[in-house]
């Protein structure tokens, strides 16, 4: 029986790899694999952070197109 809920003997996991690197990136947690007499060997760990969902405003917001007109308002605005 694993010490912790997110380890896991490397003999189980030898059957397990593909469900256990689902869960390592799915969860972003960690899982430590158990050697003989119960003790740590190693750990898989996700390689990134979840990503940051981008463009939860499109649509709401209209960039200009570049133009010397707003480059001197913005000029002024910053004292340049």
């Amino acid at each position: 029986m694993p010490a912790t809920p997110h380890a896991i003997p490397v003999q189980e996991a030898q059957g397990q790899l593909v469900q256990l690197v689902e869960r390592v990136r799915a969860a972003h947690e960690s899982v430590t694999l158990l050697g003989q007499h119960g003790q740590p060997v190693a750990r898989l760990v996700p390689l990134d952070r979840p990503r940051v969902r981008l463009g939860l405003a499109a649509g709401r917001y209209v960039i200009p197109d570049p133009s010397d007109e707003l480059d001197a308002v913005i000029a002024r605005e910053f004292d340049a």
